[in-house]
Parts: structure tokens; C-alpha cells; sequence
């Protein structure tokens, strides 16, 4: 994104925040969270320990590495888990929407599955979570940052959880 004759005077961007030539606003952080379906779970509200992940298929999004890399930071022992099975999807979305569908425990950005946690589609079934190297940001031209309608629609951006900004900005097709 230039921003160069785009009519474009704002954007969120997900990334590391390192952008030199742009101002840059930190909207949110996540982190990554197990979540699955509540029909896994119908007589509990979490499971006992982490290790109770073992019984459930896991969910994974690009590659296998990252429930290895998630178990590992939380101290967990890897080697009980079979991180060879379970389904690799291209898009954090279908990994979401397979959980969802009780399919296994996906491994999730928590803005992506904040809506689906509070409507109770998903649930948390270990409260573990491990922060995700990236984040989202507020980025405009640097010279742009200080305008008026800049400044009133970043305050009002980061006055307002993540997920309501999604419900109140339409999508376009």
C-alpha cells in the first residue's frame, strides 16, 4: 500500500509495526489461543491441563510447526501430541470455521476468533496463550498523521474493541 493517488487516507494493516516511512498506531495485539467446538466439551468448561489437548485432533494453519512451537513456549510436552494428524488449512478462517464445525482444536489469532468465542460457536477449552508476533495497526502517510479527520477516525478506531469495528465497518464484495 502506497497510499500514492489511491484515495486511500488510512488502513489497518496486520504485521510487525515496522514501517519507517509511515505513522504507525498499535490498534490491537493478540495472542494465540486453542479454541474448539463446545460440543467437544458438553459436560466441561475447560479441560483439567493442557496435556488433555492429546484426545482431540489438532487443527493446523499453513504448517504443522506452529502448535509445535505454541506447545513448546507454554512448557508443554510436544512429544505427547501427534502433530502429524489433523487437517492443514492455507487460511486462519477455515482453520477458525473447522473448529467451529467441531473438527478438532484449531490454534487461533484471538481478534480473528473474538466474534465466534462470544457468540458461542468456540470455546477455550485450556486457558493458555502465548503472544503473536504480530499485530494490528493503524498506518497513514507520515505527513497525513496530524489532519483533522485522521486523528478523529484513529481515536475512534482505538476507542472501540476490535471486533465491534468489524461489526460496524461493512465488507465489501
Amino acid at each position: 500500500m502506497t497510499f500514492l493517488g489511491d484515495g486511500i487516507d488510512l488502513a489497518v494493516r496486520h504485521g510487525d509495526g515496522d514501517w519507517p516511512a509511515l505513522d504507525v498506531t498499535r490498534l490491537c495485539a493478540e495472542t494465540l489461543i486453542p479454541v474448539c467446538s463446545p460440543r467437544l466439551l458438553p459436560n466441561a468448561d475447560r479441560m483439567a491441563s493442557i496435556e488433555d489437548l492429546v484426545k482431540f485432533m489438532l487443527i493446523h494453519y499453513q504448517s504443522r510447526g506452529g502448535w509445535a512451537d505454541w506447545l513448546d513456549t507454554i512448557g508443554a510436552n510436544k512429544n505427547a501430541f501427534d502433530l502429524e494428524r489433523g487437517p492443514i488449512f492455507n487460511e486462519t478462517s477455515l482453520a477458525i470455521d473447522a473448529a467451529v464445525a467441531g473438527q478438532g482444536t484449531a490454534l487461533a489469532r484471538s481478534a480473528l476468533a473474538t466474534l465466534d468465542l462470544e457468540a458461542g460457536r468456540l470455546m477455550r477449552p485450556v486457558p493458555d496463550e502465548v503472544a503473536a508476533d504480530f499485530a494490528y495497526w493503524i498506518i497513514c502517510p507520515k505527513h497525513q498523521a496530524s489532519q483533522r479527520n485522521i486523528k478523529r477516525f484513529r481515536g475512534w478506531l482505538l476507542s472501540h474493541p476490535p471486533h465491534a469495528v468489524e461489526a460496524a465497518v461493512p465488507h465489501q464484495s
